[in-house]
Order: structure tokens, then C-alpha cells, then sequence
């Protein structure tokens, strides 16, 4: 750029012209490789914020609860206080499907597809409160 200003400040014109294909041409590279590494950037950016926001489900308070729900519920003993044996067979039912969503989860997040392994993150979330409701 600077040898094509000091081209036309010399008053050479035709060299100028002769020369602008070639800027024009880097500057279209330069546009395209700037939105390639943005784009990049942004996907990188987005699977970091998924990879947080997996964390934070697979440690939320949920998650624990519904893991100690199935220790209790598979540990044989008596029913809880106030837990009937209707609510005690969907919340049995409910801890077997809830190990299989979250194998699920942690199978995208083996591939690298926090996003998924979010939403399949949350579901488990959600079915795991849902689960705690039918043992209060």
C-alpha cells in the first residue's frame, strides 16, 4: 500500500493502476481469513461457555439429589417417611432413566458436543427435580 501511495504521489498513475488488482486481491484474502478466524473464534468462545454451563449442571444441586435419591432407592430398605409405593416405583423408574440420560450427556461431552451435552445436561436437571417431587 505504502509503494502504491508513493507511485501515485510520484504522479506514475499507470503503475498505480496496473498495481490496485493485486491490493484489491489482498484485501479480499485478508477480508476472508479475518472472517475464517472469527468465525473460529466465536465457535471456541461458544464451546467454552457450553463446557461451563455442563459443568455447572453435572455439579448442581439437582444432580446430587437425584444421585442420592438412587443410592437410597437402591439400597433396599424401608420406604421413607411419606413416600408411597406408587411414588416409590416412578421414582425408581425415574432413577434408571435418569443414569441412561446422563451416559447421554457425558457421551457428547466425550465427542466434544458440550452444546448437546447441555441440553441433554438440563434435561436431566429438570427430570431430577421432577423425580425429588414425587418422594416429598
Amino acid at each position: 500500500m505504502a509503494a502504491i501511495k508513493e507511485t501515485f504521489t510520484k504522479g506514475d498513475y499507470a503503475a498505480v493502476l496496473a498495481q490496485a488488482p493485486a491490493v484489491n486481491t489482498a484485501v479480499s484474502n485478508l477480508r476472508s481469513d479475518a472472517g475464517a478466524k472469527q468465525s473460529a473464534a466465536d465457535a471456541e468462545a461458544a464451546e467454552s461457555e457450553a463446557a461451563v454451563a455442563y459443568a455447572d449442571l453435572r455439579d448442581s444441586e439437582a444432580g446430587r439429589r437425584a444421585a442420592h435419591a438412587g443410592d437410597t432407592l437402591s439400597s433396599g430398605h424401608g420406604l421413607p417417611k411419606g413416600v408411597t409405593k406408587a411414588s416409590f416405583a416412578t421414582a425408581k423408574d425415574g432413577v434408571a432413566s435418569l443414569d441412561a440420560m446422563w451416559t447421554d450427556a457425558n457421551n457428547a461431552v466425550s465427542t466434544g458436543d458440550y452444546a448437546g451435552a447441555v441440553t441433554k445436561g438440563q434435561a436431566v436437571k429438570d427430570k431430577a427435580t421432577e423425580l425429588m417431587h414425587t418422594l416429598e
